[in-house]
């Protein structure tokens, strides 16, 4: 067993995971200290840590962050580069989210904010599946085709 995990045929490969292992700790940091420079601005701003966390994610991503990469090659170390490897960890994002919305509404919130919320957000995803309906029968699906679309 011991052999086998220091043999010369699985050097490369442990190289190449160690490689790979090596730019997801130095995104995950690069992340995490972003996140800990910008929470505490937006919190002082006024705004939400949940916010903060979403446009630290947008920001370092590889459509802001690495579309200035692009012109300011300086910045190209700091744009993530392992999606595939962020997966559990965006994962794992979404669940921290929901319980950190969770903690911020209250029931007492949430039962005065009733009709606001189970009325206009009714509304909103009964709107919302009828335009993409609409586009959908525009486009020559059939009407059955577009509710499925729509609603989806």
């Amino acid at each position: 067993m011991i052999a086998l995990l220091y043999s010369p045929a699985l050097k490369g490969q442990t190289a190449a995971m160690a490689v790979e292992s090596h730019a997801i700790y130095k995104d995950m940091l690069i992340v995490l200290g972003t996140a800990g420079v910008a929470i505490p601005l937006l919190r002082r701003l006024g705004m939400s840590s949940i916010l903060g966390f979403l446009l630290t994610g947008v920001v370092l991503g590889p459509h802001v962050l690495g579309f200035f990469a692009q012109h300011l090659p300086a910045l190209s170390p700091l744009v993530l580069k392992e999606g595939e490897g962020f997966s559990g960890l965006a994962e794992l994002g979404v669940v921290f989210l929901l319980f950190l919305i969770g903690l911020e509404l209250s029931p007492e919130r949430l039962r005065t904010m009733r009709q606001l919320v189970f009325g206009l957000g009714g509304m909103q995803v009964l709107v919302s599946a009828l335009a993409i309906a609409a586009l959908a029968w525009a486009w020559g699906f059939a009407a059955n085709q577009a509710i499925v679309i729509g609603m989806a």
